[in-house]
Parts: C-alpha cells; sequence; structure tokens
C-alpha cells in the first residue's frame, strides 16, 4: 500500500475507508483511514461502489499495521486484489503510473 493524506474533503462511505479526489488531477482515491491507498478511481460515485464492495473484508476501522498482521487477511489479498481492480475496475495503487 501507498501512503497518502487524505484531503479535508474526503468522504467516509464505509467506516475506515475514505474517499477523497487527488488534488490537481480527475482521480480519485480510496484509501484506508490512515492514508494508505487502496485503489485509484475514475469518479466519487466509482470509489464510493469500491469501497462498499470490499467492506466486509476486514473491519477497516482498525489500526493499518493491525491489518498488515492478520494471518487470515494476508491469506484473502488474492481476493481483495480480485474485488479492487476486477469487480470494481479500479486500479490498484501499485500498477498506477502518474
Amino acid at each position: 500500500m501507498i501512503s497518502t493524506r487524505p484531503t479535508a474533503g474526503a468522504t467516509e462511505p464505509v467506516p475506515g475507508l475514505l474517499v477523497y479526489q487527488t488534488p490537481g488531477r480527475d482521480e480519485w482515491r480510496l484509501t484506508h483511514h490512515s492514508g494508505y491507498a487502496l485503489a485509484y478511481c475514475r469518479n466519487q460515485q466509482h470509489a464510493e461502489t469500491t469501497a462498499r464492495l470490499i467492506a466486509d473484508f476486514t473491519d477497516w476501522t482498525r489500526h493499518a499495521a493491525d491489518i498488515r498482521g492478520d494471518e487470515e487477511v494476508a491469506g484473502c489479498l488474492d481476493q481483495l486484489r480480485f474485488l479492487i481492480s476486477y469487480e470494481a475496475s479500479a486500479i490498484l495503487p501499485e500498477h498506477h503510473t502518474a
């Protein structure tokens, strides 16, 4: 995950997940409340839909280190990536080009 800083205009469509527009760009980000980017999206609706799609994956209100250290989450990362990149058609941060 890539750490980013949410802007003041961020919304929280799912507890622990924030959606905001990247400053100076048309792109929208879906991030963990700690600032770690989970997906880059086309618009606000796309980002909010992606958040709802992954809402039940884990308790996103937990600290990022707790989520990263959770063996159950680690065993399902391929499923999370699938939900974000295939089902939601969002771009995973590690595949994003500036």
